[in-house]
């Protein structure tokens, strides 16, 4: 009973914070740049321009874009209600997330430990409350990875259905998951080949998953392809470009580990993968045991999505996923890890990893260095655009009756959007433009300081943020 008690603590209580956490700051962290573009480009269309991908743009995440548009619908478009999505998604990946952790993990300590590392991470969990599709899209692949576990422990056709579904789902809400997919079809491809598993029932339901993803992303995917919208990033090498900069991210350019280099971090991530490809290999006599299975899964998933990343970058030429785009890659590595630490503890016979509950000590005081309410690492610049607004509503109640604002391309966006779903008819945004406007045709710029000597014989410096890096300018009266 007090084993029970105690799980229901080490379980219930991570979640409760950390969905705090989250839904705090859908209130508090400012709109962001690609946001906006998701909430009034995208999400206004009519449902086939947006399942067609009509604007050819690699930012339309479809299935996210579309919970947007009935989020808004049902509640308005505001900033917290175009941000649901993600915590839903939150949801998915925190429930399923726990819930395969403890199919293997037994000792509380190690599960906590377990339950930090898979789900503390801050930058993880930033896309968790904004509106773009990495959170949703993890929390679906989550879901699928746990329904494949459900299928390999009790061998189920609706476990099956539902990974399929989910892993369907994760695809469609980002187009980067298609590598998770592709991977989940190679892997039940050989686990029910090598188990003799040769029902019509369990490869027709594959076969037809396979066809239903690829009518659902052939007309998005070939826009992006006639109009040349691929996205083209990095130095072309899978180190530098995914291991290097999603490293980068995840240490949320703090010390992680008490390490404050991401090489150095990439290091130690490479290590942790090759010493649990180790385990995979050092105890496969054991192919039989549904831990040493699961074991299997994590760590097929994971080289099976990044081998589809090679192939697509040596046969079609696709450039190597860099930082959020290769988000989903995370939990994937953390979940294999995990899952061979603790193997490898169960095969030695012993009770308590103690390696596991210190990687989750650190992982917890990373954490809690960077645990913040007003910004996100991706789109740092616009943590104050909502100060912004805030100031100059103020000007306005004052008798400032129509407001001209200015700004850098990277806040336009944002302030856009606060413009339209705040219904401020007295604020009139200047078109959206990249170039410096060296003139005094609005009454506020909001620009980076590094602009200052091109508009300081126009505009002077009435606020400042971010250490004086983003300044609000006020033209000369």
């Amino acid at each position: 009973m007090i084993q029970k008690r105690a799980e229901w603590v080490i379980i219930v209580v991570p979640g409760i914070v950390l969905a705090a956490y989250i839904l705090t700051r859908i209130f508090t962290v400012s709109f962001t740049h690609d946001e906006t573009q998701t909430c009034l480009t995208y999400a206004p269309f009519p449902l086939t321009d947006i399942v067609t991908n009509r604007n050819y743009d690699p930012n339309n995440h479809i299935f996210h874009t579309l919970m947007v548009k009935l989020f808004s619908a049902v509640f308005g478009i505001h900033q917290w209600s175009v941000r649901l999505p993600n915590f839903i998604g939150f949801i998915l990946f925190y429930s399923f997330g726990v819930s395969l952790l403890k199919k293997n993990i037994t000792n509380p300590w190690s599960l906590l430990a377990a339950i930090i590392l898979l789900c503390f991470n801050p930058y993880l969990l930033d896309f968790f409350g904004l509106a773009r599709g990495y959170g949703l899209s993890c929390g679906f692949m989550v879901c699928s990875i746990y329904y494949a576990s459900e299928y390999v422990q009790a061998k189920r056709l609706v476990h099956l259905i539902l990974s399929l579904t989910a892993g369907i789902l994760a695809a469609y809400t980002q187009f980067t998951l298609l590598n998770f997919f592709a991977a989940l079809i190679m892997f039940f491809g050989i686990y029910m080949f090598l188990q003799k598993l040769y029902s019509l029932k369990l490869w027709g339901s594959i076969v037809v998953s396979i066809i239903l993803l690829g009518t659902l992303v052939y007309s998005p995917i070939k826009a992006l392809i006639v109009h040349n919208t691929v996205p083209h990033w990095g130095e072309n090498d899978f180190i530098k470009d995914t291991v290097f900069s999603l490293a980068r991210c995840l240490n949320y350019n703090q010390p992680v580990l008490f390490i404050d280099n991401a090489i150095f971090l990439s290091g130690i991530l490479v290590t942790a993968f090759a010493g649990s490809l180790a385990v995979v290999f050092m105890y496969r006599k054991n192919y039989r045991q549904q831990f040493y299975q699961f074991l299997l899964l994590t760590a097929m998933l994971l080289c099976g999505s990044i081998f589809i990343l090679f192939v697509q970058n040596k046969l079609l030429g696709n450039s190597y996923l860099i930082s959020r785009t290769a988000l989903f890659l995370f939990p994937l590595f953390i979940l294999f890890v995990i899952t061979a630490v603790a193997y490898l503890f169960e095969i030695q016979k012993s009770r308590y990893p103690v390696f596991l509950v210190l990687l989750g000590a650190l992982a917890l005081t990373h954490f809690i260095r960077n645990a913040n309410l007003k910004a996100t690492f991706e789109w740092y610049y616009n943590a104050n655009d909502r100060d912004i607004i805030t100031y100059l509503e103020k000007k306005h109640n004052e008798g400032e009756i129509t407001i001209t604002l200015n700004t850098h391309w990277h806040f336009h966006p944002t302030i856009y959007f606060y413009k339209e779903s705040l219904h401020l008819d007295w604020l009139i945004l200047v078109n959206y433009h990249k170039e410096v406007r060296a003139d005094n045709s609005a009454l506020y710029y909001y620009t980076y300081s590094s602009e200052a000597s091109f508009i300081n014989s126009c505009y002077s410096p009435v606020e400042q943020y971010g250490n004086k890096e983003r300044v609000l300018y006020k033209c000369h009266e």
